[in-house]
């Protein structure tokens, strides 16, 4: 995915990076904030030994991850919202997570565009 962003990125966007069904990378764009929203990326210069640590530490992450996926989708998603099942560990993801809240998303931009006619990008 670092790669992915290293090239698809643009200047004063985050970047939303799909692998499925194939690599797919678009600019995203924040409305301003006050105050303006900040992104921090710090390099922790920790050394970790994935051979030693991986069989532990990937496997945390990826339930982490899954636990994050479910709590996101709880806050940000209609209520009683189920995320889809998957081969993840605990039967969901995050890439799950996102089909639904940008499902979600683009069906409330749509009800917004009939119901003004004005629309989102």
């Amino acid at each position: 995915m670092d790669q992915s962003a290293s090239v698809f990125s643009e200047r004063d966007a985050a970047l939303f990076v799909s692998f499925a069904p194939k690599l797919t990378a678009r600019p995203v764009f924040f409305p301003p904030t006050n105050p303006e929203l900040v992104f921090l990326i710090a390099q922790s210069f920790v050394t970790s030994n994935k051979y030693v640590t991986g069989p532990i530490h990937y496997n945390l992450r990826v339930v982490e991850v899954t636990l994050a996926a479910a709590y996101l989708n709880a806050v940000l998603n209609p209520p009683g919202t189920q995320l889809p099942a998957d081969a993840g560990p605990l039967g969901t993801s995050l890439h799950g997570f996102h089909e639904t809240y940008f499902h979600h998303q683009r069906a409330a931009n749509s009800e917004y565009s009939v119901a003004t006619g004005s629309h989102f990008d």
